[in-house]
């Protein structure tokens, strides 16, 4: 018997390629939660898809961090761009980005620093 998912759908217009990002990081982080909303990025339209995964501590060169999980389809008729983002969840802030590329293989961002707001 398949299990009930939470999806949530935002009824706003769509993400341009940078606020979806911000976006992702305020939405629900419980294991489990998926997310959708449509993208914009300047040329064309995408259903974005996000699932929330499991909680894991990430070694980054600014430190161990607790992040979650969240693997995001952009999906656009045939069309798949895949790419999973580690959120941290006390901040709201993203962590690491891993794009799945199909030309040029796997692309990672990390984060290597913060810096406290006076």
């Amino acid at each position: 018997m398949a299990s009930v998912v939470d999806v949530t759908v935002d009824r706003v217009p769509p993400a341009d390629l940078v606020s979806v990002f911000a976006w992702l990081g305020r939405q629900s982080l419980e294991p489990g939660a998926v997310h959708e909303r449509m993208l914009f990025d300047g040329r064309r339209f995408w259903a974005l898809r996000a699932e929330v995964g499991r909680r894991e501590t990430l070694r980054l060169p600014s430190g161990p961090r607790q992040a979650v999980r969240v693997a995001v389809v952009a999906a656009r008729g045939d069309k798949k761009h895949r790419f999973e983002m580690w959120v941290d969840p006390a901040q709201r802030a993203p962590c690491k980005l891993v794009y799945h590329h199909s030309l040029l293989g796997r692309l990672q961002a990390v984060l290597t620093g913060t810096t406290e707001l006076a």
